[in-house]
């Protein structure tokens, strides 16, 4: 890798990865690794020499990707261009002066080469042998020169014309198969395709001023805004539409003698479970298989039962997290009772950090899939197998009155089943809620969690609305819009519930913004977050009192995104009723 590249890649990672400290996560590391065609072993393997054990520096970390040796060549690069292009133009030059015999620009040509030149007219050496040796140096040195860019071919389409590297991957592409993918032509100025990936382009507009935008609501007000917020009544019958009752659930916790106090169990804790390790007196951990935000998930046999299953260990699960674990969990049960559709959680512990054990689907997540293979959702068949799966997972999930919350390609499962066919299966309810259409006016709020990634919201959970199956609907859809074009609604840190809700808009073509009907339930401020009537879009707060300004995020009308839109009920339509809801929540 050159230095411009290099320092390229290093930015990136630095604005998009890296935290605060320019540090990487081991998992980050490893995901990233393995998302570039590695495997588990060999991730671990090349970051087992690292320096820290958490966290790995940007530069650390490019040296196990690029080798150590790529610190010196920016040092090391000027002088190189001298030799290696002095050399081959002294040698065009002799070949044509030996085969002309009388030449100009031998003036111009280095004074160590002059005496070769002059033997074969003293007739001291062979001119033949001279000629073909010369020319055959030519030759070697020449095609060691050019022969990275006559062989390198695109390599989505494999044809040779002026390519551009792509930083997300570092592949080579010609500029048609960069803009079928980006939207747009490759620019040498920074990283466009930030912007060009977004599923929906977003445009920004006006600039209010924070008393311009107060008049303007005060002109226009939204009648019988705010709403009044419904009492929350006592858990009744019809909140348990499985009718699988209330239950007592033994959780087994592992008192250790040697260890007492939080720092104790802080510095023990830290790079456990390592493999070979048994946890419970019964799971024998093998390797890590994937990473979220606040789980860790290990491949572990279960020495009772000697099979595979999936151990997780999970960051500050307090005893009210592993309380709602286990309640989804037999909601779940007791509508997949054989396991086909959902995994079924086996068992919950502390051993100083809270554990979960569920079955096995072995497989690949579809967001894995389609960074190995970018095609693999183009191709319909593929992307119809997506819809289907999740279609028939969330019709379960409505049955227990449980919403995923977390609707995205990383949470589906391509796996096999037990006839050998390929189905989808939903993972990951460590976001899961129940139907608030159940809570008898208890809805649950994003401070305490739930609320997945904010790439897939639905516009009512933005607005703070209360959340029904129709949000998982929203996520899938925009889940296999993104699988299918290669572009995401999230694309960096920098992304906002603004710039999130200006491309829901956009993918529904709601010239119009927001209903009026939405805003009126919402029991957020809407006078500093929307654009007043006619037109509701979200505002992005700008600066802090008393300078406060607020600028306007619309969308660009792309055809292409209908087209995806049609695309994606076409995907749901083996299951009516969903499609049915998605259709209502694609249009409102």
């Amino acid at each position: 890798m050159d230095a411009d590249l290099r320092s390229q890649v290093e930015g990136i990672f630095q604005s998009t990865l890296a935290d605060t400290h320019g540090l990487l996560e081991r998992e980050s590391c490893v995901e990233f690794l393995k998302s570039i065609g590695g495997t588990p072993q060999e991730a671990n393997a090349l970051l087992r020499d690292s320096r820290e054990e958490s966290h790995i520096s940007v530069k650390d970390f490019l040296d196990i990707l690029c080798g150590p040796e790529a610190k010196k060549e920016p040092a090391e690069e000027p002088a190189k261009p001298e030799t290696a292009e002095e050399k081959p133009a002294a040698q065009a030059e002799e070949k044509p002066k030996e085969q002309a015999a009388a030449q100009e620009v031998v003036e111009d040509a280095p004074s160590g080469e002059a005496p070769p030149e002059e033997k074969p007219e003293d007739g001291k050496m062979d001119p033949l042998s001279v000629t073909e040796t010369t020319a055959a140096d030519d030759q070697e040195e020449s095609s060691a020169t050019l022969a990275p860019l006559d062989v390198r071919t695109c390599d989505a389409c494999n044809c040779k014309e002026e390519l551009t590297q792509d930083p997300t991957d570092l592949a080579w592409y010609c500029e048609s198969c960069w803009i079928s993918y980006y939207g747009a032509p490759p620019s040498d100025g920074g990283f466009p395709f930030l912007q060009c990936n977004r599923l929906v382009k977003v445009k920004e507009g006006k600039i209010w001023q924070e008393m311009d935008l107060l008049s303007a609501w005060n002109a226009h007000p939204i009648p019988k805004w705010p709403p009044r917020m419904p009492p929350c009544g006592p858990v009744s019958e019809s909140s348990d539409p499985t009718h699988i009752g209330d239950a007592w659930v033994p959780v087994q916790v592992h008192v250790n003698p040697g260890l007492v106090g939080q720092w104790a169990r802080q510095c023990t804790r830290e790079y456990r479970p390592h493999p070979g390790e048994v946890l419970c007196k019964r799971y024998k951990i093998e390797h890590a298989v994937g990473a979220g935000h606040f789980t860790r998930a290990y491949l572990a046999t279960d020495m009772e039962t000697n099979t595979k299953v999936c151990v997780k260990r999970h960051s500050g699960l307090t005893v009210e997290l592993m309380t709602d674990l286990l309640t989804i969990s037999r909601r779940i049960s007791s509508v997949d009772p054989e396991g086909k559709f959902f995994s079924r959680l086996i068992e919950a512990f502390y051993d100083m950090v809270g554990y979960t054990v569920e079955t096995l689907f072995e497989g690949r997540n579809c967001m894995e899939i389609c960074r190995m293979d970018a095609r693999h959702f183009k191709d319909l068949t593929n992307l119809r197998l997506v819809a289907i799966g999740c279609c028939r997972g969330l019709a379960l999930l409505s049955e227990a009155g449980v919403v995923h919350c977390d609707m995205k390609a990383d949470n589906f499962m391509w796996t096999k089943n037990s006839e050998g066919e390929t189905v989808v299966r939903l993972v990951d309810f460590g976001c899961s809620r129940l139907d608030s259409r159940l809570e008898n006016g208890r809805n649950w709020a994003f401070a305490e969690g739930g609320a997945g990634h904010i790439g897939k919201w639905a516009p009512e959970m933005m607005l703070r609305l209360p959340i029904t199956d129709k949000a998982d609907v929203w996520g899938s859809g925009v889940a296999l819009l993104e699988l299918y074009s290669g572009r995401n609604m999230w694309n960096e840190e920098e992304d906002t519930v603004e710039y999130m809700l200006a491309q829901a808009l956009g993918l529904v073509n709601s010239k119009a913004g927001l209903p009026e009907k939405l805003l009126r339930k919402s029991p957020l401020d809407i006078r500093q977050l929307y654009t007043p009537s006619p037109a509701y879009f979200p505002v992005q707060r700008l600066g802090s009192a008393p300078h406060v300004r607020f600028k306007d995020r619309s969308f660009e009308t792309n055809d292409e995104v209908g087209r995806w839109v049609k695309l994606a009920l076409l995907f749901v339509g083996p299951c009516s009723s969903v499609c049915l809801v998605c259709l209502v929540r694609l249009v409102w």
